[in-house]
């Protein structure tokens, strides 16, 4: 569905699933193009849910998603990136790693900062 309310409802109804399958295709929402707030809020969803599911195999999806330039660069596209580097540390993989440090070295501003800031708390992690 491409239905905002339906698709946040997905969104926190998936939290609780484990099933790689269903969070690849929440994934997947992340890349339809930002239009809205209303986008916006849908993606936020999409971003919390992920991240709480924590399955590393959405990785791939969210580094599209960060490093891609498919996001129009508007104030809320830059939110939600920010957002979605913040929920790197959830996830328990060395992937995660790699692609926060991925952002930190390609990115600038506030971006940067939290990216650094999320890299630091991953190695402390590793140890």
């Amino acid at each position: 569905s491409s239905h905002p309310g339906i698709l946040r409802n997905a969104a926190r109804l998936a939290v609780n699933s484990r099933n790689p399958e269903i969070a690849r295709k929440l994934a997947n929402i992340l890349h339809r193009n930002l239009l809205s707030e209303t986008d916006e809020n849908v993606k936020g969803a999409v971003i919390k849910a992920l991240a709480e599911m924590g399955l590393p195999d959405v990785l791939p999806e969210l580094r599209e998603f960060l490093l891609g330039r498919s996001l129009v660069q508007t104030a809320y596209g830059t939110r939600l990136k920010i957002e979605a580097v913040r929920t790197l540390a959830r996830y328990r993989d060395p992937v995660a790693i790699a692609l926060a440090e991925e952002v930190w070295n390609r990115s600038s501003g506030e971006l940067n900062r939290v990216a650094g800031e999320v890299l630091e708390e991953l190695r402390g992690k590793e140890k």
